[in-house]
């Protein structure tokens, strides 16, 4: 767990036009989460929001790379405000996750865990006698 995320990548999108953004370090057999967040000043939608693998040696946006390639490809649809022309800042953010659940959500659930069983451990001894008492 000493990785939770792997890469985080700030960048200012277009909107209305398609945005790219080449995950890189992944690693092989893991699962990973694709996050992307903005400030709610900039009131937008994500549309389209998928993966491409782009095979090696294989040119995509003027490069090409001896090793295959994944990017998240995106589009930004303004919902007010922002013109059409604007660029947004946005946050792509990729977080490991194991058994379906993120990395870094793991310490809140262990203090969860260790709150109930400390109740339940503190509650029993009067729910029992409770019971007792009723018989």
């Amino acid at each position: 767990m000493a990785q939770v995320t792997v890469k985080v990548n700030t960048t200012n999108a277009q909107l209305g036009s398609a945005t790219y953004i080449e995950l890189k370090d992944l690693q092989r057999d893991e699962t990973y989460q694709i996050k992307v967040c903005w400030s709610a000043i900039h009131p937008v939608s994500i549309d389209d929001l998928q993966t491409i693998i782009i095979p090696r040696s294989t040119e995509f946006q003027g490069t090409t790379s001896d090793h295959a390639r994944i990017v998240v490809a995106f589009q930004m649809m303004s919902d007010s405000y922002p013109s059409e022309n604007a660029m947004v800042p946005i946050q792509v953010s990729l977080i490991t996750t194991k058994l379906g659940i993120p990395v870094d959500i793991y310490p809140i659930l262990v203090v969860i865990v260790l709150l109930i069983a400390g109740l339940v451990v503190t509650r029993a001894p009067h729910v029992l006698n409770d019971l007792l008492l009723k018989f």
